[in-house]
C-alpha cells in the first residue's frame, strides 16, 4: 500500500487530538478512507483578506465537497498533500479549464498566502508561489505538518493577500483557483 504510512500517521494524530479535545476515541476507527478536500473559487477582483469558505457553503460537485465549512460528526480529517491548479476565461466555475505554474500566477496571487484556520488556529500559512501549481495528477506539494481537521469546527480557507494588493478584475475574463488536499478521514 503506497500511503500506508500515511494512514497509520492518520490514525495515530486522529486518536491523540480527540484525546487532547475529550472526545470519545475508539481504538481503532469504524472507518479510514483516503479522501481528497477541494474547493474552487473565482479571486479575480479580491484583495486584503479574502475567506474562500464560510457558514454558506455548500457542497457542489465540481465546485467544493464542503458543507457548511464543517466535517460532519465523527468524521475527522489529517491533511498529508495539497495543490492549486488555475483557470482562465471561464466564466462559471464548473466550466473553465485548468493548467497552472508559477508562471501563470499574476503577481497578486504568487505573493498571496493560502491560510487554512480552525477554532482560531491557523493550521498552515503557505504563499502559492510555493504550492504545486499543475494540472498533473502526482504532483502534490507535501504538508509535513499533517494538519487535523476536527469534526464540527468550522474551518475557514483564506487567501491573504500583500497590502494594497488587489487581482485586476478587467485583466482576465475569470480567475479561479482549485485547491485539493490529499487526506485521510476517520469515521469515528
Amino acid at each position: 500500500m503506497k500511503r500506508e504510512k500515511q494512514v497509520s500517521n492518520a490514525i495515530a494524530l486522529v486518536q491523540a487530538r480527540r484525546k487532547a479535545l475529550n472526545l470519545p476515541v475508539s481504538a481503532v476507527p469504524t472507518k479510514v478512507t483516503d479522501t481528497t478536500l477541494y474547493l474552487v473559487a473565482r479571486v479575480d477582483g479580491l484583495s486584503n483578506i479574502a475567506k474562500l469558505t464560510n457558514d454558506d457553503t455548500r457542497r457542489k460537485p465540481g465546485i467544493t465537497n464542503f458543507d457548511g465549512n464543517k466535517l460532519a460528526d465523527g468524521r475527522d480529517v489529517v491533511i498529508d498533500s495539497m495543490k492549486v491548479t488555475l483557470a482562465k476565461d471561464g466564466l462559471v466555475l464548473n466550466n473553465v479549464d485548468w493548467f497552472g505554474t508559477s508562471q501563470n500566477l499574476t503577481q497578486e496571487l504568487a505573493n498571496a498566502e493560502l491560510k487554512l484556520v480552525q477554532a482560531n488556529k491557523v493550521l498552515f500559512s503557505i504563499p502559492l508561489s510555493d504550492l504545486s501549481l499543475s494540472n498533473d495528477n502526482d504532483n502534490y506539494r507535501d504538508i509535513a505538518s499533517t494538519p487535523y481537521l476536527a469534526a464540527k469546527e468550522p474551518i475557514e480557507w483564506v487567501l491573504e493577500f500583500a497590502d494594497g494588493a488587489t487581482v485586476p478584475a478587467e485583466a482576465v475574463n475569470g480567475l479561479f483557483i482549485k485547491i485539493e488536499c490529499r487526506a485521510i478521514q476517520t469515521i469515528q
